[in-house]
């Protein structure tokens, strides 16, 4: 398993892997470098991202958006993620999710368009 080629498959950033998967952006970036190697959960969770059905990984996304207490920079992660990897109505769902859980930034401050 070649943790870099599955992120850059799918054309995500490390933030938005890391919100993925509920880790650090240094755990990923110890990961791809080699240094440290993904183990257990994490393995399990890589190999399900390299699927390619993403109805697969939309409960993962669900997971990631719904998390409370993120950074600035881990909801524009997960809206970001939930654009790429989900589409319409559902990839909207998830994005006032990410905003509903972390009510101290704006949708403007997370990149969410609300108009047409």
């Amino acid at each position: 398993m070649d943790p870099k080629s599955i992120r850059e498959k799918h054309q995500l950033s490390q933030s938005e892997m890391a919100v993925l998967l509920g880790v650090s952006v240094s755990n990923i970036t110890n990961w791809e470098s080699g240094r440290r190697s993904a183990k257990g959960a994490t393995e399990t969770l890589y190999l399900l991202v390299e699927t390619e059905d993403k109805q697969d990984i939309l409960p993962l996304v669900r997971i990631a958006c719904a998390r409370k207490y993120m950074s600035l920079k881990e909801a524009v992660a997960a809206v970001r993620l939930s654009q790429k990897l989900c589409s319409g109505v559902i990839s909207s769902m998830l994005q006032i999710s990410v905003a509903e859980h972390n009510r101290q930034y704006s949708y403007e401050d997370l990149g969410i368009r609300t108009s047409v």
